[in-house]
């Protein structure tokens, strides 16, 4: 079984896996006395410019107040998050802590922070400044939900940033620039492009994709590279989702040496719902074999298993060997 993969794909090696998106890291500390009416509430819509707010990031990192209101929620702040929808990954997952320092509305009791963190030691041939993230967590202060929404890397002649907006119909609009400048060595190297990806903040606090306009996705040379449908904005019906392992937690019981995972499975309403197939390889453009299989209701995992033999019982599993079998 073969399955066709990005030949030009340059890897920066991570230092964590990535974290499940229903867990806090600091389980020993009382979380339910956390007093969010004290902590400050900033409306919306809000834009974020990354390097507009450079100045004002950084005095956040080094000088916010010992009695700041937000300090309280920093406890709650989940790592080891993965960077999505660029080719590269730039130091993520991490483990480095969180700083939260803005609020936004509830979303039916959700509560939606911003969290801040340094993340400028040099990577490769790469530096960083800070990275942001958005993060929701219920009634109880469980996470629901997170996503990276800021962040940026710089290199001698291109750069790469992530700016972002949050719409007043709790819409979340990413905007990524890759940019290389013209040298003296290769003028023709310089370049421009801009990618635009879209969240929905549902009522249940899960960010899901959303598109504008409905009709056939392909979204290729980044990760995850994903194909199929969207339908009233969200995924629908069949979809391929390609991961690299930096973007994909293996299970302890699992193949360490798995470089890529390419999943198949149903979407319901911007859901995963019903079988989903796992397979993996171990290096670019190789033969790909079972991983994990997965049934979802509503978005919601209710059964898992790792064995060849119960995975090949789910009527899902002809379709995806027909798939990758031969393919170049």
């Amino acid at each position: 079984m073969k399955i066709a993969i990005y030949s030009l794909l340059i890897i920066i090696l991570s230092i964590a896996a990535c974290s499940n998106n229903n867990h806090n890291n600091n389980k020993d500390i009382h979380i339910e006395s956390i007093n969010w009416s004290s902590v400050p509430v900033d409306g919306i819509p809000f834009s974020f410019n990354y390097e507009n707010y450079l100045l004002i990031v950084d005095s956040i990192l080094k000088h916010r107040r010992e009695d700041s209101p937000y300090k309280q929620i920093d406890i709650l702040f989940s790592d080891s998050t993965c960077l999505f929808h660029t080719a590269y990954f730039y130091g993520h997952p991490n483990n480095i802590q969180g700083i939260a320092f803005k609020r936004f509305p509830d979303i039916s009791y959700n509560k939606i922070v911003l969290y801040v963190y340094d993340s400028s030691p040099i990577i490769s041939e790469y530096y960083k400044k800070f990275t942001i993230e958005l993060q929701i967590f219920d009634n109880k202060n469980q996470l629901v939900d997170k996503l990276i929404v800021a962040d940026a890397a710089y290199g001698e002649d291109c750069y790469w940033i992530r700016s972002f907006e949050l719409t007043s119909d709790n819409i979340i609009k990413l905007i990524d620039k890759d940019i290389c400048e013209k040298n003296e060595d290769n003028p023709s190297f310089a370049k421009s492009d801009e990618h635009l990806f879209y969240y929905e903040i549902m009522d249940d606090g899960k960010m899901l994709r959303y598109f504008t306009k409905d009709g056939r996705v392909e979204e290729k040379n980044i990760f995850p590279s994903s194909e199929g449908e969207s339908v009233n904005h969200l995924q629908s019906g069949f979809w391929q989702e390609n991961f690299p392992i930096q973007q994909f937690k293996l299970e302890k019981d699992e193949t360490q040496e798995a470089t890529f995972i390419c999943s198949f499975g149903n979407y319901q309403e911007g859901k995963k719902d019903g079988e989903w197939i796992y397979m993996y390889s171990n290096e670019l453009n190789t033969y790909y074999f079972p991983l994990r299989g997965e049934i979802y209701r509503n978005g919601t995992l209710i059964e898992r298993t790792s064995k060849e033999s119960d995975i090949e019982k789910y009527k899902l599993y002809p379709k995806v060997q027909d798939m990758v079998n031969g393919e170049e």
